[in-house]
């Protein structure tokens, strides 16, 4: 039998260590609740056997699916708040960046289809893809406690590291030359995660909320006002963060109020002094 691949060794490697000590990796210890649920909570847990879950987890179609099987562990009792925390989850600002883009790309992006793809995976990735993978990372490592980090202080590392990515996003899409709105929406994203970078270092609002309502709001001039039939899922995601406990009112409230204003100066800019430059 051939010897595996120095590759294989590693990677098996990795996947091992990052097993250790991991409780969910443990033989049931006597009295531990054995409950369907409990037993399905701990499976959501275990961290993945293959090494390959380290490289899968970079690629856009399975972030999402690795981070809702994370989320899992944290679903509620109620059925009130398990259909709030879905809600949450399915709105978490990186999926509604990454269907913004692919709204915008295809309206927009009028090069080959590779071209396109590549404008998307870029959008997608530097908007809130890799950022979401940094926190699986975060909470894997237990650095935060999840993947929504409910603690103001633990969120300043990832709100600056986000930033950061978008501003390179930016960049990047500059240089392959996309349509003014791929990337107007990406400076938003960039110049937004600042500013809530620095309301954060005072006062914890809802990023979910502004995650939402920016988009949206920077849709409307592109799309027309047929875009408001939207603004009841911002009602239901503020309903969803309050019945979760993770915000209240004048957070939900604040939130939203930062992701429109912030977004609609931004796009009167872009509209008014670099569009008829183009």
């Amino acid at each position: 039998m051939l010897a595996p691949s120095a590759l294989a060794v590693l990677l098996r490697l990795a996947s091992r260590c990052a097993g250790r000590g991991c409780p969910a990796t443990r033989d049931e210890e006597p009295g531990q609740n054995t409950s369907p649920k409990a037993k399905h909570l701990r499976a959501a847990q275990t961290p993945p056997r293959s090494g390959k879950y380290f490289l899968r987890v970079f690629v856009p179609i399975q972030i999402f699916s690795a981070f809702y099987r994370m989320t899992e562990t944290q679903i509620p009792d109620t059925r009130t708040q398990r259909f709030a925390h879905r809600l949450s989850v399915a709105l978490v600002p990186p999926v509604v960046a990454a269907a913004v883009f692919a709204v915008l790309v295809a309206a927009y992006e009028h090069g080959s289809i590779f071209h396109r793809v590549v404008i998307w995976l870029v959008a997608a990735a530097c908007s809130g893809g890799l950022q979401i993978a940094y926190v699986l990372y975060l909470q894997r490592m237990e650095q935060v406690t999840a993947y929504d980090v409910p603690e103001r202080l633990q969120r300043t590392k990832p709100y600056l590291l986000s930033a950061g990515i978008s501003f390179g996003g930016l960049m990047f899409l500059l240089f392959l030359d996309a349509s003014v709105f791929v990337w107007g929406l990406m400076w938003c994203y960039t110049i937004n995660t600042l500013l809530l970078y620095a309301i954060n270092l005072r006062w914890k609002i809802s990023a979910h909320m502004m995650g939402l309502s920016g988009p949206v709001i920077f849709l409307i001039p592109v799309f027309g006002w047929q875009l408001l039939w939207l603004l009841p899922l911002l009602v239901a995601l503020g309903w969803a963060r309050i019945t979760l406990r993770s915000h209240d009112l004048p957070q939900v409230l604040a939130g939203t109020a930062a992701g429109v204003l912030f977004t609609s100066l931004q796009a009167w800019l872009l509209l008014r002094f670099v569009l008829p430059f183009i």
